[in-house]
């Protein structure tokens, strides 16, 4: 459960850099 956590917020992190990129 806890790799999935980390899984979750690596992909998060992901998606809020690439939406920063596209504003």
């Amino acid at each position: 459960m806890r790799a999935s956590l980390q899984h979750t917020w690596l992909t998060v992190i992901s998606f809020l850099q690439g939406f920063s990129l596209l504003c």
